[in-house]
């Protein structure tokens, strides 16, 4: 809405700057009601981790190496046999603004460079969730996933659908930490692309609940207690 003064009064006068006072306050006030009826559960945020965070150890680690000749990616490649599997590992620590009773879900973002794209990638996720304060208690069990998706085009930005889910438990809380390890198998079935994949990185859409927590530490308001 344009601004407009009431011109009863004088310019710069008292009298003028105390009803534009007024009526930018009203304005103000206007904007936070309306923000106010868009609540904070129905806002979505991410955890991202870039490619280049992931940890890379081991026989079968992925390289950075060159994408599209100015870039750098880390790069799952094609292959076949248990010597073909690539794998990295990552983390997410989960923040004071998580909705109570939400399941975030888990996304790979990756490209390729092959001008003539066919067939599908197949992205494994094993992950495991636990709380903090030495309440959770990690172990060698992860929970493991997958989610398959075709290749489009040569340099396209993929993201991965609402497969991977992390479902919710007592384990999932402000100040909890998701461990997981990505690989790819391209001798799996499923997997027929036959080329190599760069990794771009891996988020997790979460609902938020509020800006923040009342308490600094567990246990938080509106979360189990176990």
């Amino acid at each position: 809405m344009a601004s407009t003064i009431d011109r009863r009064y004088p310019l710069n006068s008292d009298a003028t700057c105390q009803y534009e006072t007024r009526r930018n306050f009203q304005s103000a006030a206007d904007d936070i009601e309306a923000l106010q009826a868009l609540s904070p559960e129905d806002r979505y945020q991410d955890y991202l981790t870039p490619g280049s965070r992931f940890i890379r150890i081991g026989a079968n680690a992925p390289t950075i190496e060159p994408f599209k000749t100015w870039m750098r990616l880390v790069r799952f490649d094609d292959g076949v046999g248990a010597s073909a599997i690539r794998e990295a590992w990552f983390e997410v620590h989960i923040l004071h603004d998580i909705k109570a009773g939400t399941s975030p879900t888990l996304h790979v973002h990756w490209t390729h460079e092959n001008a003539t794209p066919s067939g599908d990638v197949k992205w494994n996720i094993d992950w495991q969730v636990r709380r903090g304060y030495g309440v959770g208690t990690f172990t060698d069990t992860p929970t493991q996933a997958s989610t398959v998706q075709t290749a489009g085009a040569d340099g396209a930005h993929m993201i991965t659908p609402d497969d991977i889910i992390v479902t919710y438990s007592e384990e999932l809380e402000p100040d909890s930490y998701l461990f997981g390890r990505l690989w790819r198998d391209p001798s799996d079935a499923e997997d027929t692309f036959a080329d190599n994949v760069f990794l771009i990185g891996v988020d997790m859409h979460y609902q938020r609940g509020q800006s923040g927590t009342i308490e600094r530490n567990r246990p938080f308001t509106g979360w189990p207690v176990v």
